[in-house]
C-alpha cells in the first residue's frame, strides 16, 4: 500500500511539473501586441492617446511590466483598457513620425507614431494656427513667469548690458516674448550673459524656433489664420507696437483691475507735429499681484537736442494712475489709453 502511495505521489509530481512547464511555455509564447490609436495623430501639441497595448493568449498587460523609451516627446501609460493598456503622448507641433520602443517582461518591440500636419485655425485665437496657442494652464503660467521675469530683469540691467535689439517699447515686447518660448537650457543661459540664471519651467507644448513657422512669431496683419499664411510672410520676427496690438493680442478691457502678470497696456498718442501722426506705446504688467508696469521709453531727445537711446523703466501702476501727464494714466476716461491686452498665445479654448 505504501508503494502505491509513493507511486501515486510521483505521478502527481510529474503531472504538476509538466503542467507548470506548460504554463511557463505559454507565458513565454505570449507577445505584446501594439496598435495605433488613432493613426495618424494630429501634430497640435495636445496630449493624445496614441497606442493600445494588449498581449496574446489573453494575458493581462500591467503598467509596471512595460517600459516605453525612444520617444522625442514624453509618453505615459495612463489607463487600462480590458486586459491591455493605453499609452498617451504629447504630440509635437511638427508633422512626421516618432520611433517608440516598448519592453514587456524583458522582450522588446518597436513601433512608431505618425503625426499629421495641423492646418486648422485655433478655436481660442482664430488669428493663429491651432497648434500655437498654449493649450494647458501650466504652459500659460510658465510663459507668463518667463515673460515677466525677462521684462523685470531687463529693467534692472544697465543699458550697456541689454541686447542691442531692445531700442523701444515694441522691441522689449518682442524680445521678452521670443525668449520666453525658447528651451532654457545651459546653452540658452550662456547666450544670455546679461541675465542672471533663471530656474523656471519652460513651455512644454513647443519651443521656438522649432515650429512650422520656423522663426516667424508675429502676425503682420489682422485676420483669421489660413494655411497659406505659413509661407506668404504673414508671420515674421518683427512687428511694431501698432501691429502687436492689432494682430497679435486681444483686449481684456479698459479696467486696470482686469490685468494679470504678463498682460500688456497699450496707448495711442497723437503726435503734435505737421503730420499729426499716431504713435503706439506699450507696457508689460509684472509683479506677483500685477502691480508693476515695465516699459522702454524709446529714444529720448534731451533739452540740447541730442537724441539718446532711452531706457527701460519699472513703475508701480498706482503711481502711473497719477502720472503728471494725464495721457499716460491707464484710465477708461483717458482716450489715449487703449486698454489691457493679452497675447493671442494665451487665449483659452472655449
Amino acid at each position: 500500500m505504501k508503494r502505491h502511495s509513493q507511486a501515486f505521489a510521483a505521478v502527481a509530481l510529474l503531472v504538476a511539473v509538466a503542467g507548470a512547464a506548460g504554463v511557463f511555455r505559454f507565458r513565454l509564447q505570449a507577445r505584446l501586441r501594439v496598435s495605433a490609436e488613432p493613426s495618424p495623430v494630429l501634430a497640435d501639441g495636445r496630449v493624445h492617446r496614441v497606442l493600445q497595448l494588449n498581449a496574446t493568449h489573453g494575458r493581462t498587460v500591467l503598467a509596471e511590466d512595460v517600459q516605453v523609451t525612444g520617444t522625442l516627446t514624453p509618453a505615459t501609460i495612463d489607463s487600462a483598457s480590458g486586459h491591455g493598456l493605453l499609452v498617451s503622448q504629447r504630440a509635437p507641433v511638427m508633422a512626421g513620425s516618432e520611433p517608440m520602443r516598448l519592453t514587456w517582461h524583458g522582450r522588446p518591440t518597436s513601433t512608431k507614431v505618425i503625426f499629421a500636419p495641423d492646418t486648422a485655425a485655433s478655436a481660442a485665437a482664430p488669428a493663429l494656427p491651432d497648434w500655437m496657442p498654449l493649450h494647458e494652464a501650466a504652459d500659460r503660467a510658465a510663459f507668463r513667469r518667463w515673460f515677466t521675469t525677462l521684462a523685470d530683469r531687463s529693467a534692472s540691467a544697465a543699458n550697456a548690458d541689454l541686447p542691442a535689439e531692445i531700442s523701444d517699447c515694441a522691441a522689449l515686447l518682442r524680445y521678452s516674448f521670443r525668449e520666453s518660448l525658447r528651451r532654457h537650457d545651459d546653452r540658452w543661459s550662456s547666450d544670455a550673459p546679461e541675465l542672471e540664471r533663471v530656474s523656471l519651467p519652460s513651455v512644454a507644448q513647443w519651443t521656438y524656433p522649432d515650429t512650422p513657422l520656423h522663426a516667424g512669431l508675429f502676425r503682420t496683419r489682422p485676420g483669421a489664420y489660413l494655411p497659406a499664411d505659413d509661407a506668404d510672410g504673414t508671420f515674421t520676427q518683427f512687428a511694431d507696437a501698432k501691429t502687436l496690438v492689432a494682430a497679435n493680442t486681444f483686449r481684456v478691457g479698459r479696467d486696470l483691475r482686469s490685468a494679470r502678470p504678463g498682460d500688456l497696456l497699450f496707448y495711442r498718442l497723437l503726435q503734435l507735429d505737421a503730420h499729426h501722426q499716431q504713435q503706439f506705446h506699450s507696457m508689460i504688467v509684472t509683479g506677483a499681484h500685477a502691480e508693476w508696469a515695465v516699459y522702454h521709453t524709446g529714444p529720448i531727445t534731451a533739452a540740447n537736442g541730442v537724441q539718446g537711446k532711452g531706457e527701460i523703466r519699472r513703475v508701480l501702476l498706482r503711481d502711473l494712475l497719477e502720472h503728471p501727464d494725464p495721457r499716460w494714466r491707464p484710465l477708461a476716461t483717458n482716450g489715449n489709453f487703449l486698454g489691457v491686452y493679452r497675447w493671442n498665445l494665451l487665449a483659452e479654448e472655449p
